[in-house]
């Protein structure tokens, strides 16, 4: 079996070499992604293409400062599969939650029964998990103060540009995103409103981290450094104006 599967993986990796040197253009969603090619394969052409994973209608940044000053309110949105890391995010919250008892979890998702398991085998108290319509995800968003990106070592995350990030930065919310995130590492590691889990930390280190820095928090500056963001790495009309050029 595993002879099979390394013959699998031989032949999908000959067909991904393949039609990254044959297609007219490559759209990748990371720059890291474009370094992991050529590091893989010697893939050096500029045929290139690189836009980030976004919700194209979070466009205007919406940030309710009044609300968020004074809670401790958490959410996670996306799905239970082991690779998003929804586990690390209940182990956190609970370290959290044993310091600070006001702490809530707030969590968006289709595999509900999944999720309420997952927190009730770690005793959270303080939660609420629903699934809701795309539309309705800023209304459930708009007075949560932290949201959870936490993503394992892996090279699918090194690559990758969760959609999460934008619709947590559009609803005023702090990301709290694992270093794995090589492209969200890069771009944001100097921003002043984004906590960054270096992933030699533990769970009840960062929880430790996350307190101090809501204790010296002050939100004034927020709108401005995340609609600054928005003006162009999350800006629908920057990467139609660029691709469109490249496709003259």
């Amino acid at each position: 079996a595993m002879a099979k599967l390394k013959i699998h993986i031989k032949y999908l990796e000959f067909l991904e070499k393949k039609v990254l040197n044959q297609c007219f253009m490559n759209i990748f969603v990371s720059e890291s992604m474009r370094r992991h090619f050529a590091v893989k394969y010697g893939y050096n052409k500029d045929n290139v293409f690189i836009m980030p994973c976004f919700n194209t209608e979070n466009k205007a940044v919406k940030i309710q400062i009044a609300e968020k000053e004074s809670n401790l309110n958490f959410c996670y949105i996306g799905s239970m599969d082991v690779w998003q890391g929804f586990e690390w995010v209940v182990l956190t919250f609970k370290e959290i939650q044993s310091i600070n008892k006001t702490a809530f979890l707030k969590v968006l998702t289709p595999q509900i029964e999944i999720g309420r398991a997952l927190l009730q085998k770690h005793n959270i108290k303080n939660f609420e998990i629903k699934e809701v319509a795309r539309d309705e995800v800023g209304t459930e968003l708009a007075n949560m103060k932290y949201g959870f990106i936490l993503r394992k070592d892996l090279v699918v995350n090194h690559v990758a540009t969760p959609t999460k990030m934008g619709d947590y930065l559009v609803n005023g919310i702090i990301p709290i995103y694992s270093d794995t995130l090589l492209e969200y590492y890069n771009f944001f590691k100097n921003n002043k409103y984004f906590i960054i889990h270096k992933r030699t930390t533990s769970m009840k280190a960062l929880a430790e981290e996350i307190l101090t820095f809501d204790s010296e928090l002050d939100l004034t500056g927020m709108k401005e450094e995340y609609g600054k963001i928005f003006a162009k790495y999350f800006n629908e009309a920057f990467y139609i104006e660029k691709l469109r050029k490249m496709m003259l």
